[in-house]
């Protein structure tokens, strides 16, 4: 299943025919998405038979109208038991995250009961039959206001703090507070899709020498005497989501959780905290600029947890830094990369305060002052100040 949060926001689909015209189950999708169809499609220039597209949800109705779901299974099981060649699209505009899971479950469904009527499906990938577009808007990412994982006084449990949430308090303690207090978080930006590819090849390629206990030639190259950490926890640590490395501080009940993209280990024993960044600019990379003290702090909170967990852990951290090249004569599908380690000497003596900081705002009732360059707190300034006085329609 091919999910592609494209971010398009035509939220109805037009034309079709009726479910019992099983001879022509095509339902024609607005141009915008029909573009979108080149993906994962060697030709675009093929003839209008050769696509065809049910529509699981039709605007704010989607799946929860008998309709809708009995259309799409009509036209679904007709598109494959006719033994028709091309692949089949599903087009999908879920109006919540909840609901594109729905769909997709829906989906999953129709096309297992197809298979048990003899069409072969490969329920894994649903690959060469089928390709499921799913175009979610952005706030299906998004509630501007949540009720879950919020912060209570006299909570018994643990209560979950993410490297990210330290830096947000760092950077912000209003923020911080509207977040885990209030449930009011700041909108996400869109998805670093080429940072997360770069990301996930970098892990692979040095995992391959974690298997061989040896060094990476990138190493070797920057004279890091050391080898990719071989840990059977390593992929839990990598886990920023559900898991993590975390330690539990027994002052503050709180659980500092963190994901770490690599850990090298000297010949000594002593581990090296590793941190991937992909970027591209004509200049050299560094850690030079301002805004780079986030790059820092995340470094230093690593090596806190580490250490907090028993490991012997170096002051010293590397950045393996990615810097796209854009000065090619053309892109030929290739996007190369400079690729360079930066040492970097970290402490991580704040990190006890900022969490005894942190926690004291948490139990508070005040609230907390804006970040003196937070962006989210003077564009809520600059929109009161601008509609302060004006009717609402």
């Amino acid at each position: 299943v091919t999910v592609l949060p494209l971010g398009i926001t035509t939220s109805t689909l037009s034309g079709g025919t009726e479910p019992d015209n099983q001879f022509a189950p095509t339902f024609h999708a607005p141009l915008a998405a029909v573009k979108m169809y080149a993906v994962g499609q060697p030709s675009t220039t093929a003839p209008p038979t050769a696509w065809y597209c049910v529509g699981l949800t039709d605007g704010g109705v989607g799946l929860t109208s008998r309709t809708a779901r009995t259309r799409a299974m009509a036209c679904t099981c007709a598109v494959l038991t006719a033994g028709l060649p091309p692949r089949l699209f599903v087009i999908m505009l879920p109006p919540s995250f909840r609901m594109m899971v729905r769909a997709m479950s829906h989906t999953l469904r129709l096309f297992a009961g197809a298979s048990r009527s003899g069409v072969r499906i490969c329920t894994r990938c649903l690959s060469p039959f089928a390709r499921v577009i799913v175009y979610p808007h952005m706030s299906a990412f998004y509630s501007a206001k949540r009720n879950r994982n919020l912060f209570a006084k006299g909570h018994g449990e643990p209560f979950r703090i993410s490297r990210s949430k330290i830096e947000l308090f760092m950077n912000c303690p209003r923020c911080f507070y509207m977040d885990l207090r209030l449930g009011v978080s700041q909108p996400p930006g869109y998805p670093f899709s080429l940072n997360n590819a770069v990301d996930k090849l970098l892990k692979k390629e040095f995992d391959i020498h974690r298997a061989q206990n040896t060094r990476h030639p990138l190493m070797e190259h920057y004279g890091v005497d050391a080898v990719p950490f071989d840990h059977p926890d390593m992929a839990k640590w990598r886990d920023a989501r559900t898991a993590g490395i975390a330690y539990l501080h027994e002052p503050t009940n709180l659980l500092i959780t963190g994901g770490v993209d690599d850990v090298w280990v000297d010949p000594t024993g002593e581990l090296m905290i590793v941190d991937y960044k992909a970027t591209s600019k004509s200049s050299e990379v560094s850690l030079d600029a301002d805004w780079q003290i986030g790059y820092k702090r995340q470094m230093e909170v690593y090596q806190w947890l580490f250490r907090r967990n028993g490991f012997r852990v170096s002051n010293i951290g590397y950045f393996v830094y990615c810097n796209g090249n854009a000065d090619r004569e053309a892109f030929d599908a290739r996007l190369e990369f400079d690729i360079k380690i930066i040492p970097y000497t970290g402490d991580d003596g704040w990190v006890e305060e900022a969490i005894h900081n942190m926690n004291q705002r948490l139990l508070g009732d005040t609230f907390p002052p804006a970040g003196s360059a937070c962006d989210f707190c003077d564009y809520r300034k600059a929109v009161r100040d601008a509609i302060d006085g004006l009717e609402v329609a």
